[in-house]
């Protein structure tokens, strides 16, 4: 019995099915990657305009220590991948007009993406 009983299958024929399906699904993959090019994981293309957006607005004397570690971070890991850092430190936020900076990320992204001087925008948290 089990499950399957009123279709007229089991696991011990729907599993063994499954598998076979699985790695023939796998072969197929594995075919079709050996036709593409590979790309480098290193591999940067200079002509994309990539900019790192980050909203770290915390009120002065806020316990977190985010705001204090996170502008070296970021401006570390943009420089060592060519991107552009769009840091704010404090509100008003570029594009959040009357949002609470809470939701600002969406409207400041967007505003990077309108503005036309980066092909790519990426949101990192503070």
């Amino acid at each position: 019995e089990g499950p399957g009983a009123a279709w007229g299958i089991s696991e011990q024929s729907v599993i063994p099915a499954l598998m076979q399906l699985r790695k023939g699904q796998e072969m197929r993959r594995k075919a079709q990657l050996h036709w593409k090019v590979p790309i480098m994981p290193t591999f940067r293309d200079p002509a994309l305009r990539i900019a790192v957006v980050t909203i770290c607005a915390y009120p002065p004397g806020h316990p977190l220590v985010l705001p204090k570690l996170t502008p070296s971070n970021r401006d570390a890991y943009t420089s060592r991948h060519g991107y552009t850092l769009r840091m704010h430190l404090e509100p008003p936020v570029l594009g959040a007009h009357g949002l609470g900076l809470q939701h600002a990320k969406l409207a400041t992204v967007l505003a990077y993406l309108q503005s036309g001087d980066f092909d790519w925008v990426a949101w990192f948290d503070c």
